[in-house]
């Protein structure tokens, strides 16, 4: 009876632990998120291989309208491309100095949940 109220404990404890581990890194990507502008993106050909990463500069429309060229990192495994076409929200740090925009993430996004302002500015019939 012992020996199987200690196990318990012990997994109660590792779920706990987990659990807990599973918060701080939605915390931690939420946190890279905050202050950041959103804007979209259409992945066009399969950019630049360097090392193990590609580089994309695509032309990229916020829900104002606002657009600007945008240079960013995919962290695809083994520096494969992203898909032909996708659609991608970008997450870009807030700054001063608007030359050089810092992408801190990413997320696929489908056709459906663009702003029709950035279809219309990306040219998406």
């Amino acid at each position: 009876m012992k020996r199987t109220l200690r196990l318990l404990v012990v997994l109660v404890f590792f779920i706990m632990l987990l659990s807990a581990c599973m918060v701080t890194e939605e915390i931690i990507s939420t946190s890279k998120k905050a202050d950041t502008d959103l804007y979209y993106v259409q992945i066009k050909g399969t950019g630049k291989l360097i090392d193990n990463y590609r580089e994309y500069t695509l032309k990229g429309c916020d829900i104002h309208g606002t657009e600007k060229n945008i240079t960013f990192i995919s962290s695809k495994p083994n520096g494969g491309p992203l898909k032909e076409n996708a659609f991608l929200c970008l997450y870009i740090k807030k700054s001063k100095d608007d030359s050089s925009p810092e992408v801190v993430s990413y997320e696929e996004v489908k056709e459906e949940q663009l702003p029709q302002i950035v279809k219309d500015k990306l040219g998406i019939r």
